[in-house]
């Protein structure tokens, strides 16, 4: 699905507006990302993309184990977030529908609760594996009954209204 000008601005909003009233508890708590970390095998100076960086806290744990650390975010509000919480992060707006990034330059990839919400899924997931390395390795997590975010939470299942229903039913 081609994204329009109103229909890129109107995601946005709704994502800057989300992590506004959230600030750093936008999403998960901070030792939940140390967890996928620890699923990442170690592998140092390597190059660790992730999608939809939201606080930066994933950003954060790789960066304290020796990654080279980036990510994309379609919301200023969360990369302002992030670039506190990592200062050395790479970090760029856009989204992974319109992905421009190098080619074949990351060992690793991860998108922790986001794939879900791109507009045109099968294009976001062509241009993660673009800017992949032939041999990186993905960490794609995305919420259902078993999901592992749900285990330390009361709550089971995702609260949120999706964006694409919200804007384009």
């Amino acid at each position: 699905m081609f994204l329009t000008e109103e229909k890129r601005k109107q995601i946005t909003a709704y994502y800057d507006e989300w992590h506004k009233l959230h600030g750093i508890g936008a999403w998960r708590k901070q030792d939940d990302y140390e967890y996928f970390i620890d699923i990442i095998p170690p592998k140092s100076g390597a190059k660790l993309l992730d999608i939809g960086c939201g606080t930066g806290y994933l950003l954060q744990y790789a960066s304290k184990r020796g990654y080279n650390v980036y990510g994309i975010d379609i919301s200023s509000e969360a990369l302002e977030i992030t670039r506190k919480n990592v200062p050395s992060a790479k970090l760029y707006q856009m989204h992974a529908e319109e992905l421009e990034l190098p080619l074949n330059y990351f060992d690793f990839v991860t998108s922790i609760g986001v794939v879900e919400h791109f507009i045109d899924i099968e294009e976001g997931l062509r241009n993660i594996k673009r800017v992949a390395k032939a041999d990186a390795l993905f960490l794609l997590v995305m919420p259902n009954l078993n999901f592992v975010g749900w285990q330390n939470k009361e709550h089971k299942g995702t609260a949120q209204i999706d964006i694409n229903e919200q804007l384009f039913s």
